[in-house]
């Protein structure tokens, strides 16, 4: 390190070179970088919530649907009732995906059962 640099400039100087610097992505033509976010059981199915991909430009969220199912066939038969979202705003199967976009599946949800009745207000209790 230059002797001329005053400590605070010298601290400076080293911090530039030595800073953390994000890993640089080279990316092939005609692609489009998408994370694709997992829920319930598609989480399950893949073990991870998250899964970055490269699709070719203009992929729909079915096509990176699609390509999911390929990796974790157990997802297939849900295709046609999975919801899917893009930066958090539900989208129709076909919309194209951005680059940096993030894919939201989500797989059909049931819910549970109740016994009979119990949705039942009681007498009195004031509640319309």
């Amino acid at each position: 390190m230059p002797r001329f640099l005053s400590g605070a400039n010298q601290a400076h100087l080293h911090n530039q070179h030595t800073r953390y610097r994000a890993p640089v992505k080279l990316r092939s033509p005609g692609k489009v970088n998408v994370q694709v976010r997992l829920f319930a059981r598609y989480r399950e199915l893949a073990g991870t919530g998250s899964i970055e991909l490269d699709v070719p430009a203009n992929s729909t969220a079915l096509d990176v649907f699609d390509r999911v199912a390929e990796r974790f066939p157990e997802m297939q038969p849900m295709r046609g009732s999975t919801l899917m979202a893009i930066d958090a705003e539900f989208v129709r199967p076909e919309t194209e995906l951005r680059d940096g976009e993030e894919l939201v599946l989500m797989p059909p949800v049931s819910g549970g059962s109740l016994e009979a009745g119990s949705w039942k207000r009681e007498a009195g209790s004031g509640a319309d």
